[in-house]
């Protein structure tokens, strides 16, 4: 997993001493498995503590049905780009035959909001 906030890819949001830095993330691309895709314009994402559990952190963004938490931080940047992915690959890249009037809504929104762009080794595209 990748992500890449301000040009460069990050390690950003680890915890210190047991609180998690809940700073809002500005993500430009994601990569997970070999798949990177790229936003168009930069998507903002805030993390919170869970309100029913409070010892996950969470991201939600319903534009991009992205709902993704985990036990910390630098999981739950895991979490998001694996549910990007997965969504682009489910929803984004499926024929519109095949989806109900909601999942067209959010097929209509990621491809609104980012592409797939090739992944390459070792660096930033």
């Amino acid at each position: 997993m990748v992500l890449w906030m301000a040009g460069v890819p990050s390690t950003k949001m680890m915890e210190s001493n047991g609180t998690p830095d809940l700073t809002p993330l500005e993500l430009h691309e994601v990569e997970h498995e070999g798949l990177r895709l790229q936003f168009n314009d930069a998507v903002r994402l805030q993390p919170r503590v869970d309100d029913v559990n409070p010892q996950f952190v969470r991201i939600e963004d319903q534009s991009l049905g992205l709902d993704a938490f985990a036990g910390t931080v630098s999981d739950l940047l895991d979490e998001v780009a694996e549910d990007l992915v997965v969504a682009w690959k489910h929803y984004a890249m499926a024929p519109d035959a095949n989806l109900s009037p909601k999942a067209l809504e959010l097929k209509r929104r990621l491809l609104a909001a980012m592409e797939e762009v090739a992944a390459e080794d070792g660096g930033h595209v």
